[in-house]
């Protein structure tokens, strides 16, 4: 994998000198560029499901997992907070398209805490087997999410890593917020250390993770596990936009070097997976 891992706390080509942070996301794409309208590709198009997928051969999918406000409740879809961000909304790119994946699952009590993630992980490993049914191979196949469906994202590389490219992971998190530890153990103290140690035996994990200084749940130290485990393949981006915390995402302060990054990130997974020559 091309990314780079880092942990930038002001994100790339929105600082200026003034931030004091390099570029590291590489030369410049065509959603960082500005472009006659004439040249510019169509944004991603958005679709609920893969069946609506025109001349899915050919197409890239990111497939979006939304977040989980209470895993005992059915998850309302299309409440704004699981709206698909900005900066993967209007990503520019030939041929991409978003799946929105609305996951049905729920918490069970009849089994360890935080089962729920494992059920979205199954949602996802359907959802890439629908894909590829329709023609959709793995190397043009991405994750993404927020918050418990970042987490999820992440998680699916256990099992599933050789079927999709790589996972984009807006604020993951799935154990409920830093200050409720003593007041729900399990979560945090029990839960959380468990299903870090069983992502750490993920073979590969190849991931563009954002995380916000101002987040409740997680910060970037509480992710810093990924690029210690996986230092040449998980860049991980962490800053602050003084105000929307785990919500960063759908107000994003610096969206256009956000989507400069992710755009980066599927452009060079792409060109990783392509043979030579092509």
């Amino acid at each position: 994998m091309a990314a780079l891992s880092l942990l930038t706390l002001c994100v790339a080509a929105a600082c200026g000198d003034e931030g004091g942070a390099r570029n590291n996301t590489g030369p410049p794409s065509i959603n960082s560029v500005p472009q006659t309208a004439s040249t510019l590709p169509p944004e991603a198009r958005i679709v609920d499901s893969p069946d609506v997928i025109d001349r899915p051969g050919s197409a890239i999918v990111v497939i979006y997992n939304h977040g989980t406000e209470r895993p005992q409740r059915r998850e309302d879809c299309d409440a704004y907070h699981n709206s698909v961000p900005p900066s993967l909304r209007r990503l520019r790119m030939e041929r991409l398209h978003v799946y929105k994946l609305c996951s049905e699952t729920l918490e069970d009590r009849d089994r360890p805490t935080g089962n729920y993630v494992y059920h979205r992980v199954d949602e996802i490993a359907e959802a890439i087997a629908r894909l590829n049914a329709l023609g959709v191979t793995a190397e043009r196949i991405f994750v993404a999410g927020h918050s418990a469906g970042g987490w999820s994202s992440l998680m699916a590389a256990i099992e599933h890593g050789d079927s999709f490219n790589g996972a984009i992971a807006f604020a993951p998190s799935f154990a409920g917020p830093r200050d409720e530890i003593n007041v729900y153990p399990r979560w945090r103290q029990e839960a959380r250390p468990r299903q870090i140690a069983h992502m750490k035996t993920a073979e590969r994990m190849d991931a563009l993770v954002f995380a916000y200084e101002g987040d409740p749940f997680n910060r970037p130290q509480e992710l810093r596990f990924l690029t210690e485990t996986w230092p040449d393949s998980v860049q991980l981006v962490g800053y602050d936009c003084n105000g929307p915390g785990h919500l960063t995402h759908l107000r994003d302060c610096r969206e256009a070097a956000t989507r400069h990054m992710i755009a980066t990130f599927i452009e060079s997974e792409l060109a990783e997976a392509r043979p030579q020559g092509q």
